[in-house]
């Protein structure tokens, strides 16, 4: 009777076993991270429309992207020079397919509290693929002037 019990336990841990590899192995390798990546970016050191911003002016950036699968992504951009001033992470939902467009990073924060001069945009971009598996892919923009805001005349 032992022996039939221990036969079983063996038998029903080793398929518990088999199907966890199984179940891990395609979430973490096949499911869509190799050899299918989620995201293919044209470059990481983005253009952007100016080259320099006043306080409460918008920061558009030229993306160029080819995308395998439709997963939700979320972006951190961060306004850097020898000081860095982080920006609230975003969802943004990017088509499958490819794009080359302009789009807005984030707007240059008004009133601006550090010293005007050069910075750029750092952003951090990441995709929740599975409970294993998370996707980061770093791009950043050419560096930018952020001047003072221009007094209107009456």
């Amino acid at each position: 009777m032992l022996s039939r019990t221990k036969d079983w336990f063996v038998v029903v841990s080793s398929g518990a076993l088999l199907v966890l590899v199984l179940v891990f192995g395609y979430m973490t390798v096949l499911d869509g991270t190799w050899p299918h990546t989620i995201i293919e970016f044209d470059a990481t050191l983005l253009d952007t429309d100016k080259t320099s911003y006043a306080p409460g002016d918008l920061v558009m950036v030229k993306q160029a992207w080819v995308k395998h699968r439709d997963v939700p992504g979320h972006v951190r951009w961060s306004l850097v020079n020898h000081q860095v001033y982080e920006f609230v992470e975003r969802c943004v939902g990017v088509p499958v397919g490819q794009r080359d467009k302009w789009l807005p990073a984030q707007e240059i924060p008004d009133p601006w509290p550090h010293a005007f001069g050069t910075y750029r945009f750092d952003g951090v971009v990441t995709y929740y693929v599975n409970p294993f598996r998370t996707l980061v892919y770093r791009i950043q923009t050419k560096p930018f002037e952020i001047v003072p805001k221009q007094k209107e005349e009456n």
